[in-house]
């Protein structure tokens, strides 16, 4: 009974053992998890953010952009951070004040194909349009004889609307004077309208009118 005992107890020591080592590792797997969980959720980061509405083609400068602490964990590698704002960077797109600046949004003046240009509306504007609305710019042609009917295309799609610019004139037949960005592809065409008298109607976008 003797011999019995002393032969199987170093057995039961090793399997105790290696229960007690495994233990071990499963506890300081999980400690170390949640310390790297920790720790990634307290990292901040000092990304730039937009104070103002910026457009297309804006240069992004202390006028327009502000660095701010952020605790955006895995994804703030997709937005600019301190030091990444180069010199001569510009906007690609419209940033709403108050975004994180995206890398995406972010480029050369080489990269610019729109340019901004004041244009008279007649209608289809509302009053409170915010800077940044999309918007289509249509060119209706009307028959000053009575003879031929109307006809509406649209000239510009996918225009921006910047802001509303006081008109000088006293006496007018448009609404308001609206500073419109568009794509320069479209630019011959919206002054061709405005130099065959079209009237000229703005009109958010199904998106943005919601």
């Amino acid at each position: 009974m003797a011999r019995l005992i002393r032969s199987t107890s170093p057995t039961g020591r090793r399997r105790l053992d290696s229960r007690l080592v495994i233990g071990t590792l499963v506890i300081v797997a999980s400690v170390s998890a949640a310390y790297f969980v920790v720790s990634s959720a307290d990292r901040t980061s000092n990304l730039y953010v937009t104070t103002t509405t910026v457009f297309a083609g804006t240069a992004l400068t202390e006028n327009n952009v502000a660095l701010v602490p952020a605790n955006l964990a895995s994804v703030s590698d997709s937005y600019v951070a301190e030091g990444e704002l180069v010199p001569g960077s510009i906007a690609t797109r419209t940033i709403g004040p108050g975004e994180f600046i995206a890398h995406g949004a972010v480029g050369q003046s080489a990269l610019v194909t729109s340019t901004r240009l004041v244009v008279d509306v007649n209608s289809g504007l509302p009053a409170d349009t915010p800077p940044g609305t999309a918007v289509d710019v249509w060119a209706t042609q009307v028959d000053p004889y009575g003879n031929e009917p109307s006809s509406s295309s649209i000239v510009v799609p996918g225009a921006t609307f910047v802001r509303e610019v006081e008109s000088t004139t006293l006496a007018s037949e448009t609404s308001l004077r609206a500073e419109l960005l568009i794509p320069r592809s479209a630019l011959r065409s919206l002054l061709a309208a405005q130099g065959d008298g079209a009237r000229i109607v703005v009109v958010p976008t199904v998106s943005q009118a919601g």
